[in-house]
């Protein structure tokens, strides 16, 4: 008995071993897919003559694709951002992760998170979340009450490298890594699939 008893807790255990790992490796799977809207950011609109080649070629969709691409990454951020708990409903988020594995008090942790807080704080994404993206804001909307997010595409970048540190904070404390791992946020694409690659072709036919 005393064996089956001690084989049970061992299956437990391991299924909530899973589900650990399981929930990680899907915020770091959202982490890549941020990292690839990043980057394709950057190589089509950071740069004045890329942005030139667009205007050339078709400024108002290439305008509107660059809005769509720019709030999709806000949404994403604010996601990660997000309470671990809202109501009854569970939230895929960082404080999700760090409460879920009873991490609020490690300090490593707690530094890592503190750091990335400020960091979104100061962007104000939140915010325009909040009040643009998620709902129609009355006074945002009819009143000209500007609401301003501060953060470049660089900034972007070390916001998200920050996050992928965290994670990996929380890999090594709960043994799913033996070590710290220092993650590029630029994805390299496949030969000819990249962003500055469809930059190169459109402006021969400008």
């Amino acid at each position: 008995m005393v064996y089956l008893h001690v084989k049970l807790l061992l299956a437990v255990e391991y299924m909530l071993y899973e589900k650990i790992s399981m929930e990680i490796e899907r915020i770091k799977y959202l982490l890549s897919e941020l990292s690839v809207d990043l980057t394709l950011y950057s190589q089509l609109y950071g740069l004045e003559e890329a942005v030139e080649v667009l205007n050339q070629f078709n400024g108002l969709v290439f305008g509107r694709l660059q809005h769509c691409l720019i709030e999709r990454i806000f949404i994403e951020f604010a996601k990660l951002m997000d309470k671990g708990r809202m109501g009854k409903n569970e939230n895929l988020s960082l404080e999700y992760i760090i409460k879920k594995n009873n991490l609020e008090n490690d300090q490593a942790v707690s530094d890592r998170y503190d750091e990335i807080k400020d960091m979104y704080k100061k962007t104000n994404i939140k915010n325009y979340r909040n009040k643009l993206l998620s709902h129609n804001d009355v006074k945002s909307r009819l009143e000209s009450v500007k609401i301003k997010v501060s953060i470049t595409p660089n900034e972007a970048h070390e916001l998200l490298k920050s996050i992928h540190g965290l994670i990996n904070e929380i890999e090594i404390k709960l043994g799913l890594s033996s070590f710290r791992v220092e993650n590029d946020t630029y994805m390299i694409f496949p030969s000819g699939k990249s962003g500055t690659s469809f930059i190169n072709k459109l402006s021969k036919c400008v």
